[in-house]
């Protein structure tokens, strides 16, 4: 649940640029709360009338993120701000070991 609240603000601070972060974000939120009115209901049909089948609930998720990354891609095009430079580079620390990444 926290990464739910975490990622989105997150990812527009990295693609707009901490001076915007707020305004994606709320417009992010705004455009998803209608969404959230509806998976309640959406919950109660999958369990009545399709017996428990969530797919046609995965599918009208799916169906509804779409305008949102189609939105978000529209608003990376659009905006003239720089997004955020790369990541410090990090500095060893005394006692510090940085372990290598393994792929799985």
């Amino acid at each position: 649940r926290a990464n739910l609240f975490a990622f989105p603000p997150a990812f527009a601070g990295r693609i707009f640029g901490p001076r915007t972060v707020g305004r994606v974000s709320g417009l992010m939120w705004t455009l998803m709360s209608p969404v959230q009115f509806i998976l309640s209901p959406a919950l109660h049909m999958t369990l009545t009338t399709f017996e428990g089948d969530f797919r046609p609930l995965q599918l009208m998720q799916l169906v509804a993120i779409v305008p949102v990354v189609i939105l978000t891609y529209l608003l990376t095009r659009w905006s003239t701000e720089k997004s955020v430079g790369p990541p410090t580079p990090k500095i060893p620390r005394k006692g510090y070991v940085e372990l290598p990444l393994v792929d799985p």
